[in-house]
């Protein structure tokens, strides 16, 4: 007796195999265009300065190019320390050496968990105009921003893009490994 079952070929899984890739390719094509349609264009990407040795470094390599710093961070380069429930601002040294210390720096608490940036700028610029007019410091181009491991990558970003778009710092670094 001949069985009424028909076996399955080779060519239906070919067929199943071929309808299927650009199945799970259009999927990943939809998820991308949803994943930038949601991205916000503001805060996507921010451009930061990694910072290099202060002296002069020869390649030895055959075509001898010299690398030679814009700008040196010394002690009193501002800094910006980004905590989970405050933003800290001051002069570099006040962060490694007396961080016991409160009244050389300046504290702005978040609220509800939100970073007051709005405050940090108006109080980061009195302070800083105020230190060249007292102490005869000239405007410091590079600003230090120092997050701790724990805070979110989003806010980094938005923190590091509102500090750039005011045009005051023109370089920011960011620092880790001192809070």
């Amino acid at each position: 007796m001949i069985s009424k079952t028909k076996k399955k070929s080779f060519n239906d899984y070919v067929w199943l195999a071929a309808a299927s890739i650009p199945f799970f390719g259009l999927l990943a094509i939809m998820s991308f265009l949803v994943r930038v349609i949601t991205l916000q264009g503001t805060y996507g990407s921010v451009g930061g300065v990694i910072p290099v040795v202060s002296h002069n470094i020869e390649d030895p390599a055959f075509h001898r190019f010299k690398e030679t710093p814009n700008e040196l961070i010394d002690a009193r380069t501002v800094t910006v320390a980004i905590t989970e429930k405050a933003l800290f601002f001051g002069e570099l040294k006040y962060f490694n050496s007396q961080l016991s210390d409160p009244s050389k720096r300046f504290r702005i608490d978040h609220i509800d968990g939100s970073p007051q940036i709005g405050q940090l700028i108006t109080q980061l610029d009195t302070w800083s105009k105020s230190r060249r007019q007292n102490e005869n410091i000239p405007k410091d181009p590079l600003l230090v921003l120092l997050p701790t491991t724990k805070l979110p990558m989003p806010i980094l970003i938005q923190i590091m893009a509102a500090l750039k778009n005011t045009n005051t710092y023109p370089n920011i670094v960011l620092g880790t490994g001192i809070i």
